[in-house]
């Protein structure tokens, strides 16, 4: 994963793995939409009425990666990989009887 997101992933956690993770998970997903590229079929993404918008005051994650991507600092591609690690811990957590 790359180490912006990462980060931003670690100062965004508040103890509540599930809750973050998931946080991050539908963040990651409405970007790559937003962004209208590849979404992995296996993460079952479906798009919410509103998902081509951002609202920033209602989603620090999306705004977040959106700042990144402006910034150069990473591309849709660091977006996607990350994704692909949130959704094996989001994994993890589900079989950990962690996720709610």
């Amino acid at each position: 994963m790359h180490a912006a997101i990462r980060q931003e992933i670690d100062m965004s956690d508040t103890g509540d793995a599930f809750g973050n993770i998931a946080s991050w998970g539908f963040a990651i997903a409405g970007t790559l939409y937003r962004h209208d590229a590849y979404i992995p079929s296996a993460w079952r993404y479906r798009p919410g009425l509103f998902a081509g918008t951002l609202k920033r005051d209602e989603d620090y994650e999306g705004g977040m990666l959106e700042d990144l991507l402006a910034a150069g600092e990473i591309t849709l591609d660091d977006i996607r990989d990350a994704g692909a690690v949130i959704m094996r811990y989001w994994s993890t957590l589900e079989i950990q009887g962690r996720a709610y």
